[in-house]
């Protein structure tokens, strides 16, 4: 619920596969380019560059990512 993927091609080679993030959380040992995507952990809808400017205002932030919040009720 906490970690976040994306599949832009971009942020995951440059940032090493960071982008599949909840993978490394399930299993903190598995070498970067073993991580895989988790199909249940939230998915951003861009890349890591892409909602950079984005996340600095909440407002729209909040708007651009509200529904993609998982319900863990």
């Amino acid at each position: 619920m906490h970690s976040w993927n994306t599949e832009s091609r971009w942020s995951r080679w440059s940032l090493l596969e960071l982008t599949r993030h909840s993978h490394h959380h399930l299993q903190a040992s598995a070498p970067f380019w073993k991580l895989e995507p988790h199909p249940e952990a939230p998915e951003l809808p861009s890349g890591y560059y892409a909602c950079w400017w984005p996340c600095l205002i909440p407002p729209l932030w909040k708007r651009w990512v509200s529904h993609r919040i998982p319900n863990y009720e």
